[in-house]
């Protein structure tokens, strides 16, 4: 009788360590997604901070020089498939609404890996993708004409989701070619 007792005891021991080692990486992704991800970025309503981000051709832009248009800043990885479908998509919707200006900012410092039409900036300092970046990308963020946040979202959408979000939310003309 001793011996099931002990076994029984010995059984429950192993259950339990068993039980703290599986909730460790749970406990840590947790903790991890609490600091990393949720909270992190701009969230609609906030103003985009000012920054001098550094184009890949070595010029300065301030983000306060992009008041007075509507803009959308576009976080990528140059490595991301994602990103790259994204940013081909982004010229039907440049087309389709001249008055958003388009801005990649690159989150490895990087070209994208394929041809762009838009200005590619890079945060040197890393303080400005501290605030703005999301754990996932691409990430776009809408700001107004006064630089607040109106959209965020984070991955790839089809070129006409954008399209007609994008249009939507900027209230702009829904004519011929959309």
């Amino acid at each position: 009788m001793r011996n099931i007792g002990a076994a029984m005891a010995r059984k429950r021991s192993i259950a339990a360590v068993l039980a703290a080692v599986l909730a460790v990486p749970t406990l840590v992704l947790l903790v991890a997604y609490r600091f990393a991800g949720e909270g992190a970025g701009l969230q609609p309503g906030q103003e985009l901070p000012a920054a001098q981000l550094v184009g890949l051709d070595g010029h300065v832009v301030d983000t306060r020089s992009w008041s007075g248009a509507p803009t959308l800043l576009v976080l990528y990885r140059s490595t991301c498939r994602a990103c790259e479908r994204e940013i081909v998509g982004l010229s039907s919707v440049s087309s389709s609404i001249p008055e958003l200006r388009i801005v990649l900012l690159a989150l490895d410092s990087a070209a994208p890996r394929v041809p762009t039409e838009f200005p590619v900036l890079t945060d040197p300092t890393g303080k400005f993708l501290r605030v703005v970046r999301k754990v996932m990308a691409p990430t776009l963020y809408l700001l107004d004409s006064e630089g607040r946040v109106i959209y965020v979202r984070s991955g790839q959408r089809p070129p006409e989701y954008e399209l007609t979000t994008l249009a939507d939310l900027l209230g702009a003309d829904r004519g011929a070619g959309y």
